[in-house]
């Protein structure tokens, strides 16, 4: 404890009493209330840095939010870009493809309902011959209309069998990838006429055997008219 008085030497009282430093009368210098001081400085300090941490924790944790949040993004952004280049590229080539098939449906509908017509003009026709009905006098011209429409008959059929062989067996649209079964076998798509389809010596063995019955009928019927006049 340190107290300051004046000399001993002076006796006097009065004024002088009054400027004398007492350190004991002095709290600000006394040990507890420095002690008592210094411990509430730590104690907010600590307090402050604990609150500091907690808002830096917080701060960490909404940062981490956030990140997650653009790689969630990104992710997204990845999947739709290269998702809609992949499907625009199949879509555009599946479309040009089917495009092209169309038309070519579109030519081969043309095809068939060209020899369609002409099957069934040629049909008729045949079905008309009834030399029951012809007159005696025209006989002769009769048989020549007959055999004549006989022979074009012949002719447009063989010309609608070339028609329909020359569009060929139907190749099946691409989408690059095979499809399959249920046994994991490659499954083709069907086509008008299959790779094994017969040649035009078939088709035409096959007209002259559909005609047959038709033009034995007819030179049956020639001979019977000519026996019976």
């Amino acid at each position: 404890m340190i107290t300051r008085k004046a000399p001993a030497l002076a006796t006097a009282s009065g004024p002088q009493e009054d400027n004398l430093l007492v350190f004991e009368d002095a709290p600000e210098f006394m040990e507890d209330h420095t002690q008592t001081t210094s411990l509430e400085n730590v104690d907010s300090k600590v307090k402050a840095a604990q609150e500091q941490l907690l808002e830096l924790r917080r701060q960490q944790e909404e940062i981490e939010r956030q990140k997650q949040h653009l790689e969630a993004l990104r992710v997204k952004q990845e999947r739709f870009v290269a998702g809609k280049r992949e499907l625009m590229d199949k879509i555009s080539r599946s479309a040009s493809l089917v495009e092209r098939e169309l038309y070519d449906a579109q030519k081969r509908v043309e095809e068939f309902a060209l020899t369609h017509d002409e099957f069934r003009r040629h049909l008729e026709i045949l079905k008309s011959l009834q030399p029951e009905k012809w007159h005696r006098a025209q006989v002769s011209e009769e048989l020549d209309n007959a055999l004549a429409a006989i022979e074009d008959a012949e002719s447009g059929y063989a010309k609608g069998i070339r028609r329909l062989h020359a569009m060929g067996p139907q190749e099946p649209i691409s989408t690059g990838s095979s499809s399959m079964d249920e046994g994991g076998v490659s499954v083709a798509a069907p086509s008008y006429f299959a790779p094994e389809a017969d040649d035009l010596k078939t088709w035409m063995r096959r007209g002259f055997a559909f005609t047959l019955p038709l033009m034995g009928t007819v030179i049956v019927a020639i001979v019977l008219i000519r026996l019976m006049f």
